[in-house]
């Protein structure tokens, strides 16, 4: 399948592009700043009201930027000495991709945003139990991908466009939230189209829980989204193909697919 030789290319130039490695722990004070800056305004300013209650279990809010700076806690010595254990497990495990790559971690009150990682510019967002999180190494290589793409757009836009994927345009996306609420993925702000028919989306459902689907475009009804992890042969994260990409090269590494 093409999709895994164009994989295979972005191996090759994270590892030709990356600096040197260093760990970096973000405090509160620090994050009053980068909550101001363009990664972090883009992301907050993309979350709409319908997402308040699942992220904040509340509707009320007032101050997004607040409600981030208000819960950005300080990593303690035992964490800071796990996670540079599990980053140097990683490199272990792929010495010659990730090993030259920043590692920029900020930690948030689990509950908000339901205690997911996600990453914003080049910094990872863990949540405060992270520590009993499984796969943690799994989870570390997988946000540190996504900060690659966010770095090299155009080559993942290109990777994307080749194997099947189109951006829709901003009015397509508000056309389709009004049917769904799709959950603003900080990884993948853009909605993509695959082979110019299915669309696969995050959603939170009226149960308040998030959910995969595909949107078939052309009969107007929602599938499994079974189809894309049949395509890409992959078990999770099917709904993105930034995720899609992320989760094909973790498997490449971790399972030797």
């Amino acid at each position: 399948m093409i999709i895994y030789l164009l994989v295979i290319i972005i191996v090759i130039c994270i590892y030709l592009n990356t600096k040197s490695l260093g760990v970096n722990f973000s405090t509160p004070s620090i994050f009053n700043s980068l909550v101001y800056t363009k990664p972090f305004q883009k992301y907050l300013n993309s979350i709409k009201h319908t997402e308040y209650f699942y992220r904040y279990h509340t509707k009320n809010i007032t101050n997004i930027n607040q409600i981030y700076s208000n819960n950005i806690e300080i990593f303690s010595t035992d964490e800071k000495k796990l996670i540079y254990e599990k980053v140097n497990e990683v490199i272990l495990k792929i010495p010659k991709f990730i090993n030259k790559q920043h590692w920029n971690f900020i930690k948030l009150n689990s509950a908000i945003d339901n205690g997911m990682p996600f990453t914003i510019g080049n910094y990872i967002i863990l949540p405060s139990n992270f520590s009993i999180l499984n796969n943690i190494e799994e989870i570390l290589f997988h946000e540190q991908i996504h900060i690659h793409q966010y770095n090299n757009p155009s080559l993942y836009e290109n990777i994307y466009l080749k194997s099947g994927f189109k951006k829709l345009s901003k009015k397509r996306k508000k056309y389709i939230d009004n049917y769904f609420n799709i959950m603003t993925n900080p990884d993948g702000l853009d909605i993509y189209i695959y082979n110019k028919k299915y669309v696969p989306l995050l959603i939170i459902n009226k149960n308040n829980k998030l959910e995969n689907i595909v949107y078939d475009q052309n009969e107007n009804t929602v599938k499994s989204i079974d189809i894309f992890k049949n395509i890409f042969n992959i078990k999770h994260n099917a709904y993105h193909p930034a995720e899609i990409i992320t989760e094909i090269i973790i498997n490449l590494y971790f399972n030797n697919i």
